[in-house]
């Protein structure tokens, strides 16, 4: 039997983040934005990561760069609890590149594809399991 493959990466949401903030450092405004175009908090699995994502959209369209320090005035705490900025800086020290962020970008993004299939899945089998019509389940499964 294969090995069950995880719906989420830890090191592709990290990349995502560290390289938006690594090429905010570097003033490229332009990879910024390319990679906040190309991104969407739905991609992250993590609730954190997600927010972080969030906080550095709004910094961003504040004007602001999306530093660990500027990301943390825009949201100080994340939803666990733990600090923006803490969070943000352990994430910017240990990317070392923005260079590859397409390719952290393109697994993110197929990771939650992949979530949303089986999200979709489990409610088609909700549905199958109730005492209604079939051609009514298989309207509402589609």
């Amino acid at each position: 039997m294969s090995e069950r493959r995880e719906l989420y990466s830890l090191e592709a949401e990290h990349g995502v983040l560290g390289a938006v903030m690594l090429a905010s450092l570097r003033k490229d405004d332009g990879l910024v934005e390319q990679i906040l175009g190309e991104v969407d908090s739905g991609d992250f699995f993590i609730e954190d990561n997600a927010a972080l994502f969030l906080a550095i959209e709004d910094s961003s369209s504040e004007g602001m760069p999306v530093d660990p320090v500027t990301v943390g005035i825009t949201r100080r705490l994340l939803p666990s609890g733990e600090s923006t900025l803490a969070y943000a800086g352990e994430i910017s020290k240990n990317v070392p590149s923005a260079a590859n962020w397409k390719v952290y970008a393109k697994h993110l993004h197929g990771l939650a594809v992949l979530r949303q299939v089986v999200a979709a899945a489990s409610t088609v089998h909700e549905l199958a399991h109730e005492n209604r019509p079939v051609p009514e389940i298989v309207a509402q499964a589609q």
